[in-house]
């Protein structure tokens, strides 16, 4: 939080405005626009000098008061918005609420696959039984005719040289083939009867068409966007980076949260323990919103007028916002019981019946742009889109090795055995020889 103090004097007809301030990153233009529009008005005080506080988020802003109560021909206005907290009460009076400000957490709805496993949802979960009993049905199915071709082949030549194309009734022989089709690769043993080739027909087709209407579902849902962030639950439980905009209020209110949900948002996304607060410049924190999945939390007014000078058309498109403050109604204000408070008061009212306030405000805040070309790029895939696929790759290659050292412990085992069955019968014999000689001595 930067320190800065100005002394600037506006003239205008009739007056001679000073403008002090004590300022904690206080949008300067802003305030100066703002003041342009309250100040020439002739229902305010008509005296020769006023002094003006841009932006009263002092830390102590009772001590600021007192410090300087006993300037001569002063009366204290701020000529920003403030929110209403318990320790401005006290010196404060709340004079008019100018204008709504508008803050949210706003972000990009993320990808589909930020959000969810893209690989399971071409398909609703019945249909998944549904294809999962087609399956086992088919390898019952196809072990019936594998039976009954070896059947027929021994009864018709037993001595018949063994084809080793012909598909055995063993259930791992079948499981490959039913997986082979699945994938789409061939095989090289098959069913030979005519029911066989049957069977095996209906098995490719199926998985034929069930695969393209599998893979046109994935190309599409990697362009697909996530709509499922909608509470502040959502926010903190999804995989989107989170920054807020480096203001007072800010820092003052999220730090101040004693909601469970928001202050889990504050203690583990914005200031995790140990590293820096993740509170950014307005600009900072636009840019970043454009390049990665991020929310971050500003002014709308203002953020969205950098959105539109940085963004592109298409990149404008699935703006999502998400309230964090509860309260955020501002006002201007007067220090408490100053007499010219009903002058400050009416002269707010005849500027916002004059229309001023609104000119002001559409002058300096911008709403949400518009989606004009939604669906015109096209998105590359990242890691994670694919994610979920490179882990069953490697959790396949996992239980691939492990069967392998499984299958080398188990061969071992074996030799052992075989040898201890061959050793055996020879030192029988020796010992049986040994005992004739002996009884022939």
């Amino acid at each position: 939080m930067q320190s800065e103090s100005l002394n600037n004097h506006f003239e205008f007809p009739g007056k001679k405005v000073q403008l002090m301030s004590e300022l904690y990153t206080l949008d300067q233009p802003r305030a100066i626009r703002f003041m342009k529009t309250v100040l020439p008005s002739d229902d305010f005080m008509r005296r020769e000098h006023l002094l003006l506080v841009a932006d009263i988020n002092c830390p102590d802003i009772e001590s600021f008061f007192n410090q300087n109560n006993n300037i001569p021909n002063t009366n204290f206005y701020s000529a920003t918005v403030i929110f209403t907290t318990q320790d401005r009460i006290k010196v404060l009076d709340f004079v008019s609420s100018p204008t709504l400000i508008s803050l949210r957490f706003v972000f990009k709805e993320p990808p589909l696959s930020y959000q969810n496993n893209l690989f399971l949802l071409p398909f609703k979960t019945s249909v998944w039984y549904c294809i999962g009993a087609f399956v086992l049905a088919l390898i019952f199915i196809i072990y019936v005719n594998a039976f009954w071709e070896k059947k027929k082949l021994v009864q018709k030549d037993p001595g018949e040289t063994v084809d080793h194309t012909v598909l055995k009734p063993n259930i791992s022989d079948i499981s490959l083939l039913v997986t082979a089709a699945i994938t789409q690769q061939g095989s090289s043993i098959e069913l030979k009867g005519t029911l066989g080739r049957l069977v095996m027909f209906l098995l490719f087709l199926a998985f034929l068409l069930l695969y393209s209407a599998y893979s046109a579902s994935i190309v599409a849902l990697l362009q697909s966007r996530s709509n499922q962030i909608r509470t502040l639950a959502d926010l903190l439980n999804s995989k989107l980076d989170l920054g807020v905009e480096d203001t007072p209020y800010n820092r003052y209110f999220f730090s101040i949260a004693t909601e469970p949900v928001r202050k889990a948002i504050y203690q583990t996304k914005i200031a995790p323990r140990g590293t820096k607060p993740k509170f950014y410049s307005l600009e900072e924190g636009v840019k970043k919103l454009q390049k990665e999945p991020f929310a971050f939390h500003m002014l709308k007014g203002t953020g969205y007028g950098l959105v539109e000078k940085y963004f592109h058309e298409h990149e404008k498109c699935g703006f999502q916002e998400i309230n964090y403050l509860d309260d955020t109604k501002t006002y201007l204000t007067c220090r408490k019981n100053t007499p010219y408070k009903e002058m400050f008061k009416v002269g707010m009212f005849r500027i916002q019946e004059h229309g001023l306030s609104d000119r002001a405000n559409n002058l300096i805040y911008t709403r949400k742009p518009p989606c004009t070309s939604a669906g015109g790029s096209f998105a590359s895939v990242n890691m994670v889109d694919f994610y979920p696929v490179l882990l069953m790759f490697m959790y396949g290659i996992a239980l691939a090795i492990s069967f392998l050292l499984l299958e080398i412990l188990v061969h071992r085992r074996q030799m052992q055995y075989r040898t201890k069955d061959h050793t055996l019968p020879e030192t029988h014999a020796q010992t049986k020889l040994s005992h004739e000689r002996f009884l022939e001595i």
